[in-house]
Formats: C-alpha cells, structure tokens, sequence
C-alpha cells in the first residue's frame, strides 16, 4: 500500500508504548504492512521510543517537526 505523503494514519491521546502497538494493528487492519513504514513522525517521549525500537524496527529516521 502506498500512502500519501501528505496524510495523517494515526493519532491517539496519551504517551503509552502501547500506543504503538495499537497504531501497528491499524496499519494491518488498513490492509498496510508494517515493515513498509521507513519513517516515524512522533512525540519523542520515552514511552513512544521504546514502543518504535520494539514494535517497528525498520524506521531509519524519527523527528518532532510537527512540534
């Protein structure tokens, strides 16, 4: 699946590490695969950064631009 650039996949409240966990059942529900995923746009807490190492392993790159 390709996405779009320009498009918000997921969004939740809370800095949880199961948030990830939960925005990776998303990206399968969606018919995406979440090995595809190169790039991380997100709250750099600790909780969200341990959740990209254990849950999304292949993102080269994480940023708060949206910050």
């Amino acid at each position: 699946m390709i996405w779009k650039a320009s498009a918000l996949l997921f969004m939740t409240e809370g800095r949880k590490q199961g948030t990830v966990i939960d925005f990776k059942a998303d990206v399968i529900a969606h018919g995406g695969d979440p090995d595809d995923i190169k790039h991380v746009c997100m709250d750099m807490s600790a909780a969200y950064t341990k959740g990209v190492i254990e849950m999304l392993p292949k993102p080269r790159s994480a940023s708060t631009d949206f910050m």
